[in-house]
């Protein structure tokens, strides 16, 4: 009999310079430090909480699974404008998006944050190209076909 062993931790962060493939979860946040380059078919998903620091890259997915009220003083996707994620961007609540997105992008509202206060429903200094050819996890319904992206020995 197989087993799979699922940990839902409060809070994770991905230490800057790290490299790998990985599949996060969290309950509370997931932190992704500087320099971070998370290789397909990664993916983070957390219930409240998502920030992506200065160069850093991931290709696969991002999770922001938001239940409550979007607040504009509580953001819940910071991506940096250096950054890159290549793939799905799913956030619910506020978001502040920058950098480039080479897939799809689903924000329930957008925000940028600045020294001198914020700007609602506003994207800057963001850049998202189409990009077809990853795969996608089970989250939203689409036409394209489903299929495995990695076996796990």
């Amino acid at each position: 009999i197989s087993r799979i062993l699922l940990l839902l931790p409060k809070k994770v962060y991905v230490d800057e310079g790290f490299e790998g493939c990985a599949q996060i979860f969290a309950e509370d946040s997931i932190i992704v430090e500087d320099k971070a380059n998370l290789k397909y078919p990664s993916g983070l998903y957390s219930r409240k909480y998502v920030e992506i620091k200065g160069q850093s890259r991931v290709s696969g997915y991002v999770i922001v699974d938001y239940a409550g009220s979007p607040d504009i003083k509580s953001p819940t996707f910071i991506k940096s404008r250096g950054s890159v994620v290549r793939g799905l961007v799913y956030a619910g609540g506020v978001s502040q998006l920058q950098g480039v997105v080479s897939g799809h992008v689903f924000l329930e509202q957008a925000a940028y944050y600045s020294d001198h206060g914020y700007y609602n429903h506003t994207v800057y200094d963001a850049t998202i190209l189409e990009n077809e050819h990853y795969a996608y996890p089970l989250w939203l319904e689409s036409a394209h076909k489903r299929k495995e992206i990695k076996w796990l020995n």
